[in-house]
C-alpha cells in the first residue's frame, strides 16, 4: 500500500506540473488515483503480457495498451513496467528472442551514439525470428528542406517545438537541446555562424557540430543526435538488424497503424524492420 500511494502522489504531482499552476481539484486528484488503479490492475492482474511473443514499447512515456509492455526512465510504475536510462547502454531485462514486436518513437535522437549503437543491439537480441521492429525519430532531412524553404512553421509547430529569434536558431535547436538554470533550447549562436557551418560541412557533420555547441555543465540533454533513413539502416545493419523506410502509420503489423502508435508526421521518419 505504502508504495502505491507514493507512485499516486508521483502521478498526482505530474498532473499539476504537467497542466497549470495550481494544486489539482479533488476530483483531478481521484481521477488520478482512478487512472493509477486503472492501469496497475491492467498490467498486473487482468492481462499479464506473455513470456515469449512480447511486445515493448521502449521510451512509452505515460502510455498505455493492453498485451504491452513499457521501458522508461521517468515516469513511475505502473506506466513503465521496467525503467531504464537507454544512455547507460543497459542489457533490456528480457531474454533472447522473446519479444515479437519493438517499438520505439522519438527516443533515439536523445542518445549518442555508442547509446543508440546499444540500443539496436539489444533490440536484435531479444527480437525472436521474424519479428518486427519499428522506430520512429525526427527526420533530418525535412529539417533541412523547411530551412531551405524558410519555413518556420515546421519549426513552430511541425511536432518537434524549436525555439530561437531566427531560423538559423530554430534548425540548431532541432538537433540539440539542452537545460541549464532557466534557458531551455539550443545552443545560442549568431545566424552567420550557422550559415558557415552549413555551407562549409555535410549534413551529418552539421548535427556533430550543433551537439558540440552544447554547454558542457547543462542539467538536462534532450536532442543530441540526428538520422536519415540511410544513417539508421547503416546502424542497425550494423548490429543485426534490416531496416527499410516505412510510412506513418504503415507499419506490417496492422496494430501498430492505430492512432496510439506513429505521430507527429510532419517532422518524422518511420522506419521498420527485423532481425537479419
Amino acid at each position: 500500500m505504502a508504495k502505491m500511494a507514493r507512485a499516486v502522489k508521483r502521478h498526482v504531482g505530474k498532473v499539476v506540473r504537467r497542466g497549470r499552476a495550481r494544486w489539482p481539484t479533488f476530483v483531478e486528484r481521484i481521477e488520478a488515483v482512478r487512472r493509477w488503479c486503472w492501469v496497475a490492475a491492467q498490467k498486473r492482474v487482468l492481462f499479464r503480457p506473455p513470456k515469449h511473443g512480447r511486445r515493448v514499447n521502449v521510451g512509452a512515456g505515460r502510455w498505455y495498451v493492453r498485451g504491452w509492455e513499457t521501458v522508461d526512465y521517468y515516469v513511475p510504475s505502473p506506466y513503465a513496467d521496467v525503467r531504464l536510462d537507454l544512455r547507460d547502454r543497459p542489457v533490456l531485462p528480457y531474454a533472447d528472442g522473446s519479444c515479437g514486436v519493438i517499438y520505439c518513437s522519438h527516443v533515439l535522437e536523445h542518445l549518442p551514439d555508442v547509446s543508440v549503437r546499444h540500443a539496436l543491439a539489444e533490440f536484435a537480441r531479444v527480437l525472436e525470428p521474424g519479428g518486427v521492429v519499428r522506430l520512429v525519430v525526427p527526420d533530418m532531412d525535412r529539417a533541412f528542406a523547411a530551412y531551405r524553404d524558410r519555413d518556420d512553421d515546421f519549426f513552430d509547430h511541425g511536432g518537434v517545438r524549436c525555439v530561437g529569434p531566427t531560423i538559423e536558431a530554430k534548425l540548431v535547436n532541432f538537433f540539440a537541446s539542452y537545460r541549464l538554470d532557466d534557458y531551455s533550447g539550443g545552443p545560442e549562436l549568431s545566424p552567420d555562424v550557422v550559415r558557415a557551418q552549413l555551407d562549409s560541412l555535410d549534413k551529418h557533420a552539421f548535427v556533430a557540430w550543433c551537439v558540440a555547441q552544447i554547454p558542457s555543465d547543462a542539467s538536462y540533454l534532450g536532442h543530441v543526435n540526428g538520422f536519415d533513413h540511410e544513417r539508421l539502416a547503416r546502424m542497425g545493419r550494423d548490429v543485426g538488424l534490416c531496416l527499410d523506410r516505412s510510412s506513418y502509420r504503415g507499419s506490417a503489423v496492422p496494430e501498430m497503424r492505430g492512432p496510439t502508435f506513429d505521430n507527429r508526421p510532419r517532422v518524422s521518419l518511420y522506419m521498420e524492420g527485423h532481425p537479419a
